[in-house]
């Protein structure tokens, strides 16, 4: 019998495994049968797999553990240097590598081998992405504020009583808040455009 014949099917996804494939290279599932190709065994098929489920979002390598250590180490590092700034870079670099998780998780599931480098750049990736919105938000609303405030006052007079000084806060406020809600808005499709960049089946 040749080679390719005797090598096993995944029930999951379908992928050509060989006879001593312990887990499924594409989707993680752990093969319960020698089926042949061609062949799916009963229950095996891909919307019930008869063993385990394939692997998920969050499941990572031992790059992803110590891309996962460095970050632990440098922030207990920034901590315990500077408490109030290790706390906050700390909490700002959180989600952007639970982000990295994600992608290689679902690049996983496509069957699509991630390396270190590639990890690395991602998480980088999505730290620049992070930096770059945060500040944009931040640089907007002391602006929008201050300018608000500003043409408020002018436009009123100069006025400075509290009634009037309450009524400018209140108007910047809503003002800024609404600037605010735009930009997230258009940060969110852009976001979801990255996504779908960094998770597209090659």
């Amino acid at each position: 019998m040749s080679e390719v014949a005797a090598n096993r099917i995944c029930p999951w996804c379908q992928s050509e495994l060989t006879q001593a494939a312990k887990v499924c290279w594409r989707c993680g599932l752990k093969p319960a049968s020698k089926a042949t190709k061609g062949n799916v065994p009963a229950g095996g098929d891909r919307a019930n797999p008869i063993s385990t489920h394939p692997q998920s979002l969050l499941s990572f390598g031992l790059s992803s553990l110590f891309l996962t250590t460095a970050f632990v180490a440098v922030a207990a590092a920034l901590v315990a240097a500077l408490p109030g700034f290790g706390i906050g870079i700390a909490i700002l670099l959180a989600p952007p590598l639970v982000r990295t998780w994600l992608v290689v998780g679902r690049k996983r599931q496509l069957g699509q081998h991630v390396g270190t480098g590639q990890k690395i750049l991602l998480y980088l990736g999505s730290v620049a992405t992070t930096f770059t919105i945060l500040s944009v938000v931040a640089v907007a609303s002391v602006g929008t504020f201050c300018a608000t405030c500003l043409g408020l006052v002018v436009f009123s007079g100069g006025s400075n009583s509290n009634s009037t000084m309450n009524g400018l806060v209140v108007a910047s406020g809503l003002l800024t808040l609404t600037v605010v809600s735009l930009l997230l808005w258009a940060f969110s499709k852009w976001i979801r455009a990255r996504w779908r960049r960094d998770t597209r089946q090659d």
